[in-house]
């Protein structure tokens, strides 16, 4: 299923040249266009004038699936708004993972932030998750070119408080009906309920049509991955979809890479008659990382994503050379 060659019309996050994951420390900081020392190693699609530091050092050790999903819930979420735009201040819990919270917000006395500063913060915060494996209730600044621009928090939530899932934020947006994740993570029967079968699941009105969504998921057992690894590439795919608008059609597109754990990508191919749009990569990202978690292995993946019967794409993981044959 895997061989085809069609025209790789985007590329995203290719950095082929690292040959191993650098130890921490190590690694020598790239040097931003602005003039400073970037810290952060991550991707070249995060703008070299961006950088997240700790404002505040957190001393509670925090679940560590539950921040990956969350993070994997902000970056799905945040993919549904305009890049350019502003969001006001929300504070983000996972149905079944609610343990943690995220807050993103601007600086005091500004409390909007910018759409892009906190996609490219989040994907930050969840690729330092990924790479210390282990997460504390950090508070990280958002800087740009030097300047304080947000904030993300990351915070032990008692689960008996009453999920708030997204802030609020959708009735903001009308491409957004509802937050997919609803459809996903919910144990509840009814229109947003989800098929128990892990390797056929079928999402009920996910956008707030009469639509269903179907991804078949297809595992290459052969081809073994840490869950470190698979939210890498999650995040790199979230990362790029979140720069488009959610219902531009999606053209061939591969995250390659990511500098932690090369010689692994993800990417998607969209099939004829082309209907494929960032949204449903986006929520098929958000659905098969939880799938890794619930089914507890992670394996290469090839996921077929249907509107109703008909097939719109595959979305690919995997590792070897690149590209694949």
């Amino acid at each position: 299923m895997l061989t085809f060659l069609l025209p790789v019309l985007v590329i995203i996050a290719a950095i082929r040249s690292a040959a191993a994951a650098p130890t921490p420390g190590a690694a020598t900081p790239p040097q931003s266009l602005c003039g400073t020392t970037r810290r952060t190693v991550a991707s070249p699609m995060v703008d070299p004038c961006f950088d997240i530091h700790l404002a505040r050092r957190g001393g509670l050790t925090l679940e560590t699936d539950s921040a990956l999903m969350a993070m994997t819930k902000v970056m799905h979420h945040l993919s549904g708004y305009d890049f350019d735009n502003e969001i006001g201040a929300a504070t983000y819990l996972c149905k079944g993972y609610a343990d943690v919270s995220v807050t993103i917000k601007g600086v005091p006395g500004r409390t909007d932030i910018s759409v892009k500063y906190a996609i490219w913060g989040a994907f930050l915060v969840g690729h330092s998750i990924t790479w210390w494996k282990a997460v504390r209730n950090h508070v990280f600044a958002l800087e740009y070119d030097g300047r304080v621009v947000g904030y993300i928090e990351l915070e032990w939530t008692p689960v008996q408080l009453k999920l708030a899932g997204s802030s609020g934020d959708d009735d903001d947006d009308p491409d957004r009906a509802q937050d997919p994740m609803d459809a996903i993570l919910s144990a509840q029967a009814g229109p947003a309920a989800v098929s128990q079968d892990p390797s056929n699941v079928t999402l009920a009105a996910p956008f707030g049509d009469d639509s269903k969504m179907i991804l078949r998921y297809q595992e290459v057992t052969t081809i073994d991955f840490t869950k470190w690894e698979f939210f890498a590439n999650i995040y790199l795919e979230l990362l790029y979809v979140a720069s488009f608008p959610p219902r531009w059609p999606v053209q061939t597109m591969w995250a390659v890479s990511p500098p932690d754990f090369p010689k692994t990508y993800i990417g998607f191919i969209p099939k004829p008659p082309y209907l494929a749009e960032f949204r449903h990569v986006a929520l098929a990202s958000l659905n098969t990382a939880n799938r890794i978690l619930t089914q507890h292995v992670a394996h290469g993946l090839i996921i077929t994503i249907s509107l109703e019967e008909e097939s719109i794409g595959e979305s690919v993981i995997s590792r070897g050379e690149f590209p694949p044959e």
